[in-house]
């Protein structure tokens, strides 16, 4: 029977479309799970996006929100899909020239991939460009959303509903090799000779998933707000969905991935209810819906274009416990940065900030800092941004993996037909071997009810299945400091006692009327009224604060009042005399009695096992010496010896286990390296 051409064309575009959701599930495979792109031989650089014309002038705003960066966001991702495809060797960096940040990376992209840079000062010659080259073929039709509401707000009465047809644009442009074109300047577009494929507006995400979901990646899901035209290459480029709003669409989309599926973007509403229902269907938020350029980024491979050892954060902080210092009279203390799940923060304005917050805050390599970041995602997706961090880091800054993705783990994966333990093992296999190989020692999670069951569970799993995990630190969604300091333990896969320790007090504005929380003068007030005298052998001996990043406050002099450094959060800023993140923890630390020692998170950890759980303590770390094959047969010997010494060993005393620690450092470093380590 023949076969009509009508026919023969569906076959085709039905081969093309599976061979397209097969390149995005092994991009996705090859590089965990975030996608990574092949190198390009040339990088065009758009005009500053602040000068981006407006299309369609009364109608069209221009600039960033305007429909051509819409467009041209798709031109991006069409040319990163088809260098991944071996058709040209040519990609897209819209060009921020007010961001420092964006500008480094770049830099680094180049010296990495050796591409050479081709400057437009016209936007639309790219996409004549690509056009002639064959990688645009036509455009999809949308409707720009005009719903009254803030970007990333949830729609309410007064509002209206949000116009999802720049999504299905945006999931269906890498199907149909179509850039996306706003109804309003569909007419510049046919002047350059394109012709309509399709026309989605009135188009919503239940006629998308309805009708294509079967040939976009069920191994991620993008979320962006219909009026943001961040992330649109990277959707593109990888064949995935995009959709937004945590509703019942969204839930059966959500049900429909894989297990372990990134969430790319943010979504509307309450952050609690939105990370709530990604973290019931076992997956995980990435905070990323304000990047661009991201497919770029993502050509630099760790390990191949950028060595292991030069990505490594902590190599100037990383803790040696067995050299740890016996030290009586004191209060231990750490300092833990909050919003380290957040990756567009890392490759924004965590490095390069207004008035010198965080990164570049001169601060920093005064006192020892804990910063959480998305390490392991940075390995995957932006490589630049890790270099940079490793590059620069000082023997104070301690980095800490904010679980690699937002989740609340106590509740992972029970919306799933599927045993919670197994995903959340699995959620735990996708980042620990990277974890691990980065050095990162530490790991933050924050949950809805730090203590319970189920929470710490999940921090068991997590201890299980990340190799020389040190400690965890918890917090719980409000107030983060809601365990007040309290200490539990699980255990690790060799058996050895974990701690995981509650934040007991947070740097927060405006929230003094909640238990240990406040301005830099009360945290300080409140810590050195802890306990410090004796041989620190329990909780109440060590503690950490939970630094809320974007918490604003103001110098407060000479004032004896302790609350008057806060600040009203709503008019606070640089320009009326106010700082946060670093320099308000630095008036903190600055107040700080002598016997407060200041400590990285990781030497936090292992002091509270050592003097906590000093048996099993000190038997893992003979057992690690023992372990380690650089080192003299002779030695690793003695180590086993003291392994079995150390189960019956008396160690009820602080003199004793202070006495065992010595004979593990002399069997390590000989008689004089451990008296100079004392």
């Amino acid at each position: 029977m023949e076969v009509s051409a009508i026919t023969r064309t569906l076959i085709v575009l039905l081969m093309m479309s599976c061979a397209k959701t097969l390149i995005a599930e092994k991009m996705t495979m090859d590089s965990g799970y975030w996608p990574s792109f092949v190198k390009p031989e040339i990088i065009h650089v758009t005009p500053d996006w602040n000068t981006f014309q407006s299309l369609a002038p009364g109608k069209d705003p221009g600039g960033v929100f305007g429909s051509l960066h819409f467009t041209i966001a798709s031109v991006a991702g069409l040319a990163a899909k088809a260098t991944n495809e071996g058709k040209i060797s040519e990609m897209v960096w819209v060009l921020d020239k007010a961001s420092p940040n964006y500008t480094a990376w770049l830099d680094s992209v180049i010296r990495h991939t050796k591409a050479r840079l081709e400057h437009t000062s016209d936007t639309l010659d790219l996409v004549r460009h690509f056009a002639r080259e064959g990688v645009i073929r036509g455009y999809i039709l949308y409707r720009a959303d005009s719903s009254k509401r803030s970007v990333y707000d949830a729609a309410t009465t007064s509002s209206g509903p949000w116009d999802e047809s720049v999504n299905v644009a945006t999931s269906l442009a890498g199907l149909y090799d179509a850039i996306i074109v706003e109804e309003a300047a569909e007419s510049v577009f046919r002047g350059l000779g394109l012709r309509r494929l399709l026309d989605v507006r009135g188009r919503d995400d239940a006629w998308l998933f309805e009708h294509y979901g079967s040939r976009l990646s069920r191994s991620m899901i993008h979320v962006i707000d219909p009026k943001a035209p961040h992330m649109r290459d990277h959707c593109i480029a990888a064949g995935s969905m995009m959709i937004f709003g945590a509703d019942a669409d969204t839930e059966r989309v959500f049900r429909w991935l894989e297990p372990n599926s990134p969430v790319y973007g943010w979504n509307a509403g309450g952050e609690d209810t939105m990370t709530n229902q990604i973290t019931d269907n076992a997956m995980f938020h990435t905070a990323s819906n304000w990047i661009v350029n991201l497919p770029v980024m993502a050509t630099v491979r760790a390990g191949a274009d950028a060595p292991w050892e030069q990505l490594l954060p902590n190599r100037g902080s990383s803790f040696d416990p067995i050299r740890m210092q016996w030290q009586e009279d004191r209060h231990f203390t750490s300092f833990i940065t909050t919003d380290g799940d957040n990756i567009q923060w890392a490759l924004g304005g965590f490095f390069f900030s207004d008035g010198g917050s965080y990164w570049d805050n001169p601060n920093r390599g005064r006192f020892p800092i804990g910063w959480t970041a998305p390490v392991c995602g940075l390995s995957m997706s932006a490589v630049p941004a890790l270099e940079y961090l490793a590059a620069t880091a000082t023997e104070f800054d301690n980095i800490v993996s904010f679980s690699d993705g937002y989740i609340y783990p106590e509740n992972y994966g029970r919306h799933r037909n599927a045993d919670p333990v197994k995903l959340l093992e699995k959620r735990a296999e996708q980042f620990a071997g990277r974890f691990d190989r980065l050095g990162i020692r530490c790991l933050c999670l924050l949950a809805m009810d730090w203590d319970t069951t189920e929470a710490l569970r999940a921090c068991e799993i997590f201890a299980r299945k990340i190799p020389n995990l040190a400690g965890i630190f918890a917090m719980q969604y409000y107030p983060y400091n809601a365990g007040l300091g309290k200490i539990l333990w699980v255990r690790n896969s060799e058996g050895d006692p974990i701690p995981v320790i509650s934040a007991r007090y947070a740097l927060w504005g405006q929230l003094s009327k909640v238990e240990n929380n406040g301005p830099p003068a009360l945290v300080a007030k409140m810590i050195n009224e802890s306990e410090h005298k004796g041989p620190p052998t329990g909780d109440a001996y060590f503690d950490w604060t939970s630094v809320h990043v974007w918490s604003w406050f103001k110098k407060a002099g000479t004032s004896k009042n302790i609350l008057a450094e806060e600040v009203d959060q709503s008019s606070a800023s640089i320009a009326t005399g106010c700082e946060r993140g670093i320099g308000p923890l630095a008036w903190c630390v600055d107040r700080l009695s002598p016997y407060v020692k200041v400590v990285t998170p990781e030497e936090l950890c292992w002091r509270a096992r050592l003097h906590m759980k000093p048996r099993e303590t000190l038997g893992a770390l003979a057992r690690k010496i023992g372990a380690d094959m650089s080192l003299p047969d002779i030695i690793r010997s003695k180590a086993s010896d003291y392994g079995k010494w150390v189960v019956n060993a008396d160690l009820s005393q602080p003199r004793q286990v202070r006495e065992a620690l010595m004979k593990l450092k002399a069997l390590r470093f000989g008689l004089a390296g451990a008296a100079a380590g004392e």
